[in-house]
């Protein structure tokens, strides 16, 4: 435990604050770069997106900072992260998503940004969205599929979108563990974005 950190208790739990955790998970093995920027998301997402209203933990810029005392392998590798980390995330798989069309040279999309009709009405919220293009990749966790109301709600959500010429890639669980499943899903990405004009 590095000698600044702030040590509280939660309940009977002994827990560290924000800071020293962050730079702690540089050093924790099987958590890969994704993982990383994943929780950094979490701990900088704006106060809008969260369900709780809650303020961010951080913002971007301070999370750099705080690798400064780590080691050169950790401080280089957090360092990495914390560029890559993004304040519009909503979820973890969200993170993942944007990450992988990120790996795979595809531009940084818009995160959970609103989309208007054409008569100025509010139409949706997209997870990930290339707005001049019109493409939405977005993950589906399984409430979508187990949900009755959740599927019809998304039905009714495509249809309006796709009226107004926009394309959805959908991704899922799968696509974030199998890598063939995830690189269909970043051809299918990159497919509609090049149809619609995008240049590679």
């Amino acid at each position: 435990m590095p000698p600044t950190a702030h040590v509280y208790t939660l309940g009977d739990l002994p827990v560290c604050d924000v800071r020293t955790t962050w730079r702690m998970l540089a050093d924790v093995p099987h958590y890969s770069d994704a993982d990383l920027v994943a929780v950094g998301d979490f701990l900088v997402c704006r106060a809008e997106l969260r369900a709780d209203g809650r303020q961010p933990f951080a913002g971007p810029r301070e999370l750099v900072e705080w690798t400064g005392s780590l080691s050169d392998r950790s401080c280089r590798r957090m360092r990495q992260v914390a560029r890559l980390v993004h304040d519009g995330s909503q979820s973890p798989m969200e993170s993942l998503t944007r990450l992988l069309l990120l790996e795979a040279g595809l531009p940084e999309p818009e995160l959970n940004a609103d989309i208007y009709d054409r008569a100025g009405g509010h139409l949706a919220r997209a997870d990930l969205l290339y707005r001049v293009q019109r493409v939405i990749p977005e993950f589906d966790g399984d409430q979508h599929r187990t949900s009755r109301a959740q599927h019809a709600r998304d039905r009714e959500r495509l249809k309006a979108l796709r009226n107004e010429g926009y394309e959805v890639v959908q991704a899922d669980l799968r696509t974030l563990t199998d890598a063939r499943a995830g690189q269909e899903f970043v051809a299918e990405v990159e497919r509609a974005l090049v149809q619609r004009g995008m240049r590679r």
